[in-house]
């Protein structure tokens, strides 16, 4: 009799794995991140000579079930860069999805531009970060223990929205680029949500700016 209960309540927790592993959505296990994307993105395009397939491949991970399309959109930009190409992710037939990847050129050097635009609510609790239905899960405690120092200004700024800064700079070239954060709340805040990360290259910057901490651009062409 003990050796039937036994058989039964084995079979009954094969049915409740099977049921768990039919029913529930997996997320497969060799999937990335955001910040790891991110970081693979600057990585590349801090190369001494990137490549442009790789910085695609990177552009898709963001969103691996969606396609992308690549426009060629040549107007002037900054610090004497042309822009070129713009590759936006999952179009519909009116308009854009607002995250896109604009690549620039001037003369024989290249420059990569990655805006996403996300909605990231999350709240802080005994320094454990908790994340609200967010599709790409992202944080600013992520972000500064992966970047390091985060600049914000709290004088100039928006009343519903703040700005951030960081500046990755990859370890073996020491070229760099810089972080836009746009988020509800400041950085430190308790609950906050990161609706928009842009990243640059640092050669659109004004060098004086940037040694205050400031983000000014450089005129356009």
């Amino acid at each position: 009799m003990h050796f039937i209960e036994k058989l039964y309540k084995m079979k009954k927790e094969i049915w409740i794995l099977l049921f768990l592993y039919v029913c529930l959505p997996l997320r497969a296990q060799n999937s990335k991140e955001l910040i790891e994307i991110l970081l693979d993105f600057c990585q590349q395009v801090t190369q001494e000579e990137p490549s442009e397939e790789k910085i695609y491949a990177i552009f898709q991970n963001i969103s691996p079930e969606k396609k992308y399309l690549l426009l060629e959109e040549k107007k002037s930009s900054f610090a004497g860069f042309t822009q070129e190409k713009v590759a936006y992710i999952d179009p519909d037939k009116e308009k854009y999805n607002n995250t896109k990847l604009i690549s620039y050129k001037r003369a024989a050097e290249r420059a990569y531009t990655l805006d996403l635009f996300l909605h990231s609510p999350y709240s802080i609790k005994a320094g454990k970060v908790s994340y609200e239905k967010a599709i790409y899960p992202i944080s600013f405690p992520e972000l500064t223990e992966k970047l390091g120092r985060v600049f914000y200004d709290p004088i100039f700024q928006f009343k519903d929205t703040k700005r951030s800064n960081y500046i990755y700079q990859n370890p073996q070239t020491h070229k760099k680029v810089v972080f836009f954060i746009l988020s509800y709340n400041p950085p430190e805040a308790p609950y906050n949500i990161i609706y928009r990360i842009k990243i640059e290259d640092i050669r659109f910057f004004d060098e004086a700016s940037l040694s205050k901490g400031k983000f000014y651009m450089k005129g356009k062409n």
